[in-house]
């Protein structure tokens, strides 16, 4: 199968309609979990990019295929806007980053085993696919730390090109999602799951009331993050 013919299903087009202006980013897509399927797929038929994430149109991905990089942007008069499902705030003002994700929990690719899958293995640990097995709903709770590894990146940049079963994300043993350096929320139900991540810089893993306490974290910040919390409640429940 050629890239055209995978890329199509996921933007259930015509692959005969697909030409190097096609958006085939995670805004085209609607999803960042279509978006690492789709990859997936990809690199199953033997195309395989190691980096993708700055990646947005299908001239873009046939250049590095073919062994180039990518050289020129979109020109504004071929990309859609569309809404991303991904918040990310950074007030000029204080040292906190935001970042909020959400996903649909049918976004996930089904299996009868976990570990075997190559979207499970690709985007989360050993110690991480155990304990989602483990959770009442599987696809819920491995949709849940999808959405939180998203948020990681979208609150530190370091972490863009970092293959997300590396981003390991622990639990404490009352149940707290943990990610060193970052303090992190996530809620789900069994169709969307959201998460929210918090990075303030140079304080090392800060929960929300020490963010509270902090002095050096003026009252925008923390208004925006009560925002971004608000936010992702009422789009998990919309």
């Amino acid at each position: 199968m050629q890239p055209k013919e995978i890329i199509s299903q996921f933007l259930q087009i015509d692959a005969n309609t697909i030409n190097e202006n096609t958006l085939i980013n995670r805004q085209a897509l609607k999803s960042s979990i279509f978006l690492h399927r789709m990859y997936g797929k990809l690199a199953d038929a033997g195309f395989v990019v190691a980096d993708y994430s700055s990646i947005n149109s299908f001239g873009e991905l046939e250049s590095i295929l073919n062994g180039g990089s990518i050289n020129q942007p979109l020109k504004s008069s071929t990309v859609q806007q569309i809404e991303p499902s991904v918040f990310n705030f950074k007030p000029q003002s204080s040292n906190a980053s935001i970042g909020i994700d959400i996903e649909k929990v049918d976004s996930l690719p089904k299996t009868n085993d976990f570990r075997s899958e190559g979207f499970y293995t690709d985007n989360f640990s050993e110690k991480e696919i155990a304990y989602c097995i483990l959770q009442p709903n599987a696809y819920a709770s491995f949709a849940g730390l999808f959405a939180a590894k998203e948020a990681i990146v979208k609150a530190n940049n370091q972490y863009k090109n970092t293959k997300f079963n590396q981003l390991v994300i622990t639990h404490s043993s009352q149940g707290k999602p943990e990610f060193d350096g970052i303090n992190i929320s996530i809620s789900h139900t069994n169709e969307s799951a959201v998460a929210v991540a918090v990075l303030v810089e140079n304080t090392g893993t800060t929960t929300i009331r020490e963010v509270a306490a902090n002095t050096t974290l003026n009252t925008t910040t923390l208004l925006l993050a009560f925002v971004a919390f608000v936010l992702s409640v009422i789009a998990l429940l919309w």
